[in-house]
């Protein structure tokens, strides 16, 4: 009896801690941690996927409060994953009632399994603080995913299985995790026609896409916010990241070209602020379209590129280049990158974007 009573307890306390670990699982899973210098108060939204992901590329947007974002060190923001920094896909924007928006929107593929995401920051009083969450991505948690997730996971040759994850995320809008998947199928096997026209349609129609080539990866974004009122001014945001461990990577900056439907070429118009200036003299733009400019490039922190930029091995850049087209109706502008330069190798890049 004695013993009956022993055994008993002791299976009641095994379930007790099980159900303690599942609970604290669950919290850590969902919870939100906030760690802050008592002698400051930020007040951070935040508005990303709950529960289990199927994306690689989930949207994540944080929101500072007006009265904090005057005084964020807005260099100084930061995102990491699992201890990695992806700061370079950080994206920030002042709201006109003055709250700064921050947006994360990987052209990188996230790891698969649980994240556990820090969004820090520095204020100008040195005051540092940080918000911590956690999400979990699982494609195969998608019955329609998983049998050719599967496959792919079993047999990482298996092109044809690529191919149709990439229709399945094609019909779901997810189309950076189409576009990637297309792609592989075509890397796989090159003469596969319906993977690689399937590519191209998603890549034209993505407003952000990446290219890699020998080591390095040019990840351009369109960036057409102040296109119709500025008349015809519209901006790429480039990542360029080298991968190299022993050469650099040179941009050329007289080498990047635009083009649009009519084709039509434009080169870069060089520093946006001294440009819009000088015509606004000459009453080519109107001067409330150079005030609205003015405070843009005030509350948008942008580097715009105006010379040659050297991408040292093991690191990135980030820049903007700044176009000015006839037409701010077009439907197709294409972004032409032909000087890239790693090791005396030249690279030529092309970025179709459908409007």
């Amino acid at each position: 009896m004695r013993k009956s009573r022993v055994l008993i307890f002791i299976l009641s306390l095994i379930v007790t801690l099980a159900l303690c670990l599942t609970s604290l699982s669950s919290a850590e899973e969902d919870s939100t941690d906030f760690f802050l210098n008592p002698s400051a108060n930020v007040k951070i939204d935040l508005s990303y996927p709950k529960g289990i992901v199927i994306t690689r590329h989930p949207e994540i947007v944080a929101t500072i409060d007006p009265n904090t974002s005057q005084v964020v060190d807005r260099e100084s923001l930061r995102i990491t994953i699992n201890g990695e920094d992806y700061s370079r896909y950080l994206r920030q924007a002042i709201a006109s009632d003055g709250s700064l928006t921050l947006i994360f929107k990987p052209a990188k593929p996230l790891p698969i399994g649980k994240l556990r995401i820090t969004l820090s920051g520095v204020l100008l009083t040195g005051d540092k603080f940080q918000k911590t969450f956690y999400m979990r991505i699982d494609p195969s948690a998608d019955p329609s995913i998983k049998p050719y997730f599967k496959r792919v996971m079993d047999n990482p040759n298996d092109y044809q299985a690529y191919y149709e994850l990439g229709r399945i995320y094609e019909r779901k809008y997810l189309l950076l995790d189409a576009y990637n998947y297309y792609k592989k199928a075509w890397e796989l096997k090159p003469d596969f026609i319906k993977a690689k026209k399937s590519f191209q349609r998603i890549f034209a129609a993505l407003s952000r896409k990446a290219l890699r080539k020998d080591g390095i990866v040019i990840d351009v974004s369109l960036n057409d916010s102040i296109l119709k009122w500025s008349r015809g001014i519209v901006l790429f945001d480039i990542i360029m990241e080298n991968y190299n461990r022993d050469k650099d990577l040179k941009v050329v900056y007289s080498e990047i070209v635009l083009s649009d439907a009519s084709g039509r070429y434009y080169k870069p118009v060089g520093d946006l602020l001294p440009y819009v200036r000088e015509e606004a003299k000459k009453k080519r733009i109107p001067l409330e379209v150079f005030a609205k400019l003015n405070y843009y490039l005030e509350t948008t922190p942008i580097e715009i590129m105006t010379s040659d930029v050297i991408v040292r091995p093991m690191s990135y850049k980030k820049v903007t280049v700044a176009f000015r087209i006839a037409n701010p109706n077009t439907k197709l502008l294409t972004l032409t990158i032909a000087g890239l330069y790693i090791g005396g190798e030249r690279i030529r890049m092309k970025f179709p974007f459908l409007r």
